[in-house]
């Protein structure tokens, strides 16, 4: 029995031997079947950034399907969707990336992890879907600090600022390119530093830190001689933009001519800057040359908003009348549009949404860490208490923010109210004044229009869809009631030029004569003091009719107005 029992070890081990030598001559012919391929990916691999034509060819000879394991497929998904990115080559199909992030979510290494998110991400813009995309960059960036390639992980953050410029939220975009600023210094990634400064100080522009600008462009200026063309007309356009805020005509129309001198190629001169610049120093004829220009180089002028608004003003300040209402006319139809597909757009909180389920995930994480601890307290119970008393701790602290963060919900929820019912007042406000029998077409336009926004988000209130950022945007809707009188005032140019060249005449600012057109369309003092939400309005109404030559409370404001409208036309 005994021999019997020896034998069949023996039989055993030999299988186990085997089986062994079975799988090890496997492994190796795997091995030998990927080599070639994976050292022309890892070869592409090492020159995509200075020649990404030459890897696009080299893996465009390169068959998918030939490939051998599901890890050389993945590398080819990467490396091909790299490299077409590189290639100014956009794609919005997401198949081939995604082999990609399948294989590398559980293999690979920090950086292989981050640039699988960060390109499906890209391709997730192209494709024009913000929500998305944003979803994938937050996923790269739980390993933004395991990674060594800084370069991979700025353009990460470059990226993330992009989507945030289109929602308007300046302070994450600013945040994130600074981030990306700064790994891009770490790598020595001199070409994308610069860069990044150059969108640094536009979005400090935009965010009206004009200092921190001025500062951008300064480190910038020791980069000048690896900017591009483009680049360079970018920070001299930038340098444009600052001076407007500073309103000295003579050193605009300095640097604007030394930016013509300087930058010969029209079709990548900023000639929007430039017609502002020729706005505020009233050189109209300049700014009409510059947008017709523009017109020239872009066929979607009519979908610029910053376009359409400069034309108004220019056109207006020239005596084309008819000109500048039809550009403030699209110019409103184009902002509401776009103010609606922002509002609509989940891409600003997927970042808060990401965060919440990592923390729950963290959350059983710690659950499962506090069972096993309850198993080892009797071994080490002091140490255990001590940990524990720490862990109670912090789960007060939490309880603590989630209490402040309910208050804050219900502050949100009390001033939304108190938002909604300011539309509705709003409303029946201009509901009254539209049923006016002698009110001109042009400012019925403009009233129609106002009501059907403010109709949009009480509607959105009703039905539950109406987000923070909806809120926020009726909160700044209500407070603009200077878009409105400008509006208002435009028409009247059109349809009362005699009217306006008395007001003018007499001295009334811009914004008075703007009053005397609220005044003409039928509110009363008392509701455009309510309306505009100054009480010194009534001071403002005594100036007016001062200019005027009106006698002290020998007949109403408005009725004086309407009558005079009458008669000059």
């Amino acid at each position: 029995m005994t021999r019997t029992c020896l034998c069949e070890v023996v039989w055993k081990m030999d299988n186990s031997i085997i089986v062994l030598f079975a799988c090890l001559a496997l492994t190796l012919s795997v091995t030998c079947c990927r080599t070639e391929e994976d050292d022309i990916l890892r070869d592409v691999g090492s020159y995509i950034d200075e020649r990404p034509d030459s890897a696009l060819a080299v893996l465009s000879s390169i068959s998918h399907e030939d490939l051998g394991d599901r890890e050389s497929k993945a590398l080819f998904a990467l490396t091909y969707s790299m490299v077409l990115d590189k290639s100014y080559i956009d794609v919005s199909d997401d198949s081939l990336i995604n082999i990609a992030v399948k294989w590398y979510r559980r293999h690979g290494n920090p950086d292989e992890k981050l640039k699988c998110y960060y390109y499906q991400g890209r391709i997730y813009q192209n494709a024009g879907d913000n929500e998305r995309a944003m979803e994938s960059f937050i996923n790269a960036e739980r390993y933004v600090k395991r990674c060594r390639d800084y370069s991979a992980v700025g353009m990460l953050y470059t990226s993330k600022s992009v989507i945030y410029d289109y929602l308007f939220d300046i302070d994450e975009s600013l945040e994130n390119l600074y981030l990306a600023s700064e790994y891009y210094k770490a790598a020595n990634d001199t070409v994308r530093y610069a860069n990044s400064l150059l969108r640094l100080s536009g979005s400090s522009i935009i965010a009206n830190n004009i200092e921190k600008a001025k500062t951008y462009l300064d480190t910038l200026r020791t980069y000048w001689d690896i900017l591009s063309e483009s680049k360079k007309s970018s920070y001299y356009s930038n340098l444009l933009e600052i001076s407007l805020t500073d309103c000295c005509c003579d050193s605009m129309l300095i640097m604007a001519d030394r930016y013509l001198n300087e930058i010969r190629d029209s079709s990548i001169v900023n000639w929007i800057v430039l017609a502002h610049v020729y706005l505020e120093t009233g050189v109209y004829g300049k700014g009409l040359d510059a947008l017709d220009v523009y017109r020239q180089i872009d066929s979607a002028y009519l979908d610029d908003n910053i376009y359409l608004w400069l034309d108004s003003e220019l056109s207006a300040r020239t005596g084309e009348y008819k000109t500048a209402y039809e550009s403030l006319s699209r110019y409103v139809n184009l902002t509401d549009e776009t103010d609606v597909n922002i509002f609509e757009s989940d891409a600003k909180y997927v970042e808060d949404k990401m965060l919440s389920m990592y923390r729950i995930q963290n959350r059983d994480l710690w659950i499962a860490v506090l069972i096993l601890g309850t198993a080892a307290f009797v071994s080490a119970g002091g140490l255990i208490y001590t940990k524990q008393k720490e862990k109670i701790r912090e789960k007060q602290q939490e309880k603590i923010k989630l209490e402040n963060e309910k208050q804050r919900l219900e502050s949100e929820k009390a001033l939304y109210k108190n938002l909604y019912e300011q539309a509705q007042e709003e409303m029946v406000n201009l509901q009254r004044i539209r049923r006016e029998p002698g009110l001109d077409s042009e400012v019925r336009m403009s009233i129609e229009e106002r009501l059907n926004v403010l109709n949009r988000f009480i509607t959105a209130s009703v039905s539950k869809n109406l987000t923070t950022s909806a809120a926020d945007a009726l909160d700044d809707y209500l407070k603009d009631k200077d878009r409105f009188i400008y509006s208002t005032r435009v028409s009247f140019i059109i349809t009362h030029p005699g009217f306006v060249s008395y007001l003018k005449k007499s001295g009334l600012t811009e914004m008075e004569i703007g009053y005397c057109c609220l005044y003409c369309i039928g509110m009363n003092g008392k509701e455009i003091a309510s309306y505009l939400n100054k009480k010194s309005f009534y001071n403002s109404s005594s100036a007016i009719r001062e200019k005027l030559g009106m006698a002290r409370n020998k007949t109403n404001l408005d009725i004086f107005l309407r009558k005079k409208m009458a008669e000059l036309g």
